[in-house]
């Protein structure tokens, strides 16, 4: 038997009981207070509703969470977090939640949908009828200090936090929230981005950021205060935010100062395509850089520096954010087709034949024979099967199916004859039998599985087929006819999904390979160096960079990606200083000293001295000009120092201009002398000023017979001379040197040369003289004119009844005179 609770008292212990129907005057004031205090209307945040599950989770199942806040209410470190694109379509494989991050774009007010205002007046009055009831409590209550304290402690906080729920909620977006369970390796559902007012900016997964308890700050120019709540959790979405006019003490002055804060502006990545990196292969292309958003507060505060009120002024991005550029491989690599042997494979099958019924009037009605047996057919399928190298199926193709042999059709004679003696006692039933239905296999490439394994995805199972026959038996049993009624497939086959591996078989290692960094040469000018002359006083070296790539390659060592992990300067290049003179070498100086003409050679030969120390001269270039008119220049021969200029003109003036050429450091220079002229006057003799020029022959006795025309060209030109008559009508002899025959104006003439020492004749043309002076003699063209004297007379004994013309004036000089006729013979 249980003892009584009265035996665990202990004597002289003082014991204390409360009861409801014990308690003073002022029990229902305290408990009405109480209860209004205690009893407010918890505020339902919004994020509260999107945190609640939907439904039941389910087995394989997740909660895909989208809840929306606007970019003002992150703080700096949320926003260096947020990922500037539209939440990515993965495959979900736990629990998720994203921040859809918005800016608004012009002034707007969204309905705080999902929160409960919290009427103070009601808190208020529950306060005052609290502390009415507790002054009116008996004076033997009063001394109960302890729960006295608890009451008024909880009145306190209950108020507060009724004011503090009942502060607005920043959450401007939560209506748009949205949560889902998503089945196990299904794509993560698709959010619509766009609301009015609004504009989407990305997202941040929130594993990404502090959680919880991590507040949203808010940019408007409040003091912060947040009331805690301690029968709630906290709540992760937004703060519950206290707007308070700062307090100014009495007596003190009040400073406003600024501060400046910077915080990290968050960059976007932007993918580009590549086609020259595998598929799945990434490459950053252009580091992304943060940005920085410099924000200035206007804050109050008192005389103790304590801080009274903070006012946002102005916040602008004062660095932009580069940003990332990743290129994403697109180039899809075509996996090496494994050795695989194709053959063919034939199976036969049974083809059913049909059965035929044909009436028979000499068979009794009810009765059947076999007039023709049925014979079933024969179908020949023939396969194209791919096996691997191990002999495994890969792939089975159905080729070909015909059927090789034709059934033969069953003919059975049904009886119609009608028996009039009594009909014998036939059974009509039904009868049923199954037979297998195969399954078919189908093979299915899966890129997740080792090239060269398979698996059985669904397993296959024949099907089945039911047919019923109508069987008609005598009363012995015996069959006599059997039809069939119905050929149904009853349970349909499933198909044989088998998956086959297509990926391949890869390795990935590390490769270091180290490149050299070239060195650069630095110039540094040196006074005490000539131009033109450089020395070394750095000897540069060459750097070295290590890169790690990261190489993936297949089964037989064939390399199929490489991305580079690092790229790091393990040895820096030292540069190559190069000392370059800028010492300027002496001045060659250079004169003319003489220009040497030679008449008979026609030659004019110029030299020249040079002073040159430093053996810095490069050339001398001399010109001939004619009338200001460059005839040719000459490069003097820096051995010799002299030129000649041949095949001169006579009585011509020719003017040299010298140009010389020199580098003393500042590249090529030029510098002329002054010219001078040059002239041939030769020392001749010259036919000039003369009435008539004539030929005359010697004759026998020493004299001299003109000539007026010559029959034809004289052999001995010793036997001619030139009598010259001067305008002072003064005669010369000159010897003749020779004739030539040549052709004038159609006509025949004969051109004898005067050549004796110094004789020349300047030809006007060619502003030059040509030695020996030159005339023409006719050629006798008719045979009876004469002359020649002598010819005359040769003539006319020859025929001296003949008539003959004198062609010019003659004479008998040269003719021997010892003789008193110069013709003794007879003529007419």
């Amino acid at each position: 038997m249980a003892k009584s609770n009265r035996s665990k008292w202990q004597m002289g212990e003082q014991k204390q009981r409360f009861a409801i129907r014990k308690f003073s005057q002022g029990v229902f004031s305290v408990l009405v207070g109480t209860m209004f205090v205690f009893g407010t209307p918890a505020v339902i945040q919004g994020d509260e509703i999107a945190g609640t599950h939907i439904g039941t989770k389910k087995k394989e199942q997740y909660q895909i969470k989208f809840q929306h806040v606007t970019e003002n209410s992150l703080t700096s470190e949320q926003r260096a977090k947020v990922i500037y694109d539209s939440p990515p379509k993965t495959k979900v494989g736990s629990d998720q939640v994203y921040y859809l991050v918005y800016r608004p774009v012009a002034t707007q007010n969204l309905p705080q949908t999902g929160e409960l205002e919290m009427p103070w007046e009601l808190g208020l009055f529950g306060a005052t009828a609290l502390i009415m009831g507790l002054g009116v409590l008996p004076k033997r209550a009063r001394k109960y200090r302890f729960l006295t304290a608890i009451i008024v402690a909880s009145t306190v906080v209950g108020v507060g936090s009724s004011v503090a729920s009942a502060s607005p909620n920043f959450a401007e977006l939560s209506s748009y929230d949205r949560a889902c369970l998503v089945a196990e390796d299904e794509n993560s559902p698709e959010i619509s981005t766009q609301h009015a007012g609004y504009q989407y900016i990305g997202y941040i997964l929130v594993s990404d950021i502090k959680h919880p308890g991590e507040s949203v700050p808010t940019t408007r120019p409040v003091t912060e205060k947040v009331v805690p709540n301690s029968d709630k959790t906290p709540n992760t979405g937004s703060a519950a935010i206290e707007v308070t006019k700062p307090e100014i003490q009495e007596g003190s002055i009040p400073t406003v100062v600024e501060e400046t804060k910077v915080e990290p502006v968050g960059y976007e990545t932007q993918y580009v395509d590549d086609p020259e990196l595998l598929e799945g292969t990434t490459n950053v292309r252009t580091p992304g850089q943060a940005g920085e958003r410099t924000i200035v507060y206007e804050v109050t505060r008192d005389a103790e520096g304590k801080e009274l009120n903070r006012v946002e002024k102005s916040n602008m991005i004062t660095k932009a954010p580069v940003t990332e550029v990743i290129a994403r491989g697109t180039k899809v690599e075509v996996p090496e087709e494994p050795k695989v042997t194709v053959s063919e494979e034939m199976k036969t099958e049974p083809v059913g034949y049909e059965t035929q019924y044909v009436d028979d009037p000499e068979l009794l009605e009810g009765t059947t024979s076999v007039q023709t047996a049925g014979q079933a057919g024969k179908r020949t399928i023939v396969y194209e099967v791919t096996r691997d190298a191990e002999g495994k199926e890969l792939n089975r193709v159905e080729k070909s199916n015909t059927i090789t042999k034709a059934p033969v059709t069953e003919v059975i004679a049904r009886g119609t004859k009608v028996e009039v003696p009594e009909e014998p006692k036939v059974t009509v039933s039904e009868e049923m039998k199954t037979e297998p239905v195969g399954y078919e296999t189908q093979y299915v490439d899966d890129p997740e599985l080792l090239e060269g394994t398979t698996s059985v995805r669904t397993a296959g199972q024949a099907g089945e087929r039911t047919i019923v026959y109508e069987v008609t038996r005598d009363a012995e049993g015996k069959e006599l006819s059997r039809v069939e009624k119905s050929n149904t497939i009853t349970k349909a086959p499933v198909t044989e999904v088998v998956v086959r591996g297509t990926k391949p078989k890869t390795t990935v290692t590390e490769e270091v390979v180290l490149e050299e960094i070239p060195y650069t040469s630095e110039l540094q000018n040196d006074p005490e160096l000539f131009i033109g002359t450089t020395v070394v006083k750095t000897a540069g070296q060459a750097g070295e960079r290590t890169i790690i790539y990261e190489v993936t390659r297949d089964a037989e060592g064939k390399e199929l990606a490489r991305v580079e992990k690092s790229s790091k300067i393990t040895k820096a290049p030292v540069n190559e200083v190069v000392a370059q003179g800028t010492k300027l070498y002496a001045k060659p100086l250079v004169e003319l000293t003489s220009a040497d003409e030679a008449v008979d050679n026609k030659t004019a030969t110029v030299s020249y001295t040079v002073t040159d120390p430093d053996k810095k001269l490069r050339a001398i270039k001399v010109s001939l000009y004619k009338d200001n008119e460059k005839v040719t220049e000459k490069l003097v021969d820096l051995a010799t120092l002299t030129t000649t200029f041949a095949d001169l003109a006579y009585n011509t003036n020719y003017r040299l201009e010298t140009e010389y050429t020199y580098d003393i450091g500042q590249g090529d220079q030029t510098e002329n002398l002054k010219p001078i002229t040059v002239e041939l006057t030769p020392k001749k003799v010259e036919l000039k000023n003369f009435n008539n020029i004539g030929l005359y022959q010697l004759g026998a006795n020493g004299g001299l017979e003109l000539v007026s025309s010559l029959a034809e060209l004289p052999t001995d030109p010793n036997k001619y001379v030139a009598k010259i008559v001067s305008a002072q009508q003064k005669d010369w002899y000159l010897p003749i040197a020779s004739f030539e025959e040549v052709e004038l104006g159609g006509k025949t003439k004969y051109q004898a040369t005067i050549a004796t020492p110094e004789l020349v004749t300047y030809q006007a043309d060619k502003r030059d003289f040509s030695a020996g002076h030159t005339f023409l003699i006719d050629k006798t063209e008719v045979s009876n004119e004469y002359t020649n004297f002598a010819e005359l007379l040769k003539a006319i004994k020859a025929d001296p009844t003949g008539d003959f013309i004198l062609a010019a004036d003659l004479d008998a000089l040269g003719l021997a005179d010892t003789d008193a006729s110069y013709i003794t013979e007879t003529f007419l």
